[in-house]
């Protein structure tokens, strides 16, 4: 489900009235959104998803009731009452949707063509992915930055007319097995990332963190992080 899948990138999410479900990574370096069949009625936040799903994982073709502060889930004679978490106290997504500055080279992603590149990647014991466009042809690649002579697995799934290497860390890539459109920027991310980076730091401080604290809780350039901490 789009639940199991978001906990891997944020153990908490918050959930606003619609259909869309979002979540960001609490350093801010993978956002994801999905669109569900059911429709949430009020905006609510869980603090433990693992938990939460372990808890309906109990009930077999439940009902959700949501009230102001809990949900209830019942089945039959048994039910569980469940207590939201207050939004201040997790890592939310930025309330501005992310968008691409340009889109410099789009494809259409296979489930079964990423499933076999990160299988190959797992064998041979990297950590990255590559998209690469040369001569004409697109290609995914499982690779590794340490060893630029080591053996390289890779899957044509494309044509292009330009030459660019994208390298991605795998562990960043939290998708569905599903088929996927990609769009790639050239100009990244830069000034958009710097206000995730903002937001998350204010939200940390509103949570007792200190300036210590909240560079440890980050992977980020320091320069980067900098100033969004001291500013």
């Amino acid at each position: 489900t789009v639940l199991q899948n978001f906990q891997t990138i944020n153990e908490s999410i918050a959930i606003n009235p619609g259909n869309e479900i979002r979540t960001i990574s609490p350093t801010g370096t993978v956002v994801a959104k999905a669109k569900v069949k059911d429709t949430f009625p009020i905006p609510f936040a869980i603090y433990d998803v693992s938990r939460f799903l372990g808890i309906a994982s109990l009930f077999k073709d439940a009902d959700f009731d949501f009230a102001d502060k809990h949900l209830t889930i019942k089945s039959g004679a048994s039910k569980v009452k469940y207590v939201y978490c207050e939004p201040e106290n997790i890592i939310t997504p930025p309330k501005k949707q992310i968008s691409l500055p340009s889109v410099d080279v789009e494809f259409d992603l296979k489930s079964s063509v990423f499933t076999s590149v990160m299988r190959g990647m797992q064998v041979l014991g990297y950590t990255e992915l590559a998209i690469i466009g040369e001569k004409g042809k697109l290609t995914l690649s499982a690779v590794s930055l340490k060893n630029k002579t080591s053996d390289v697995y890779s899957v044509e799934i494309g044509e292009t007319d330009k030459e660019f290497n994208v390298i991605i860390e795998a562990d960043k890539l939290k998708i569905l097995p599903v088929d996927y459109h990609v769009q790639i920027s050239k100009q990244g991310f830069q000034d958009q990332m710097l206000q995730i980076i903002k937001d998350i730091v204010s939200q940390l401080k509103v949570n007792g963190f200190n300036n210590q604290q909240i560079q440890e809780h980050f992977s980020f350039e320091r320069e980067l992080l900098e100033e969004s901490v001291i500013n």
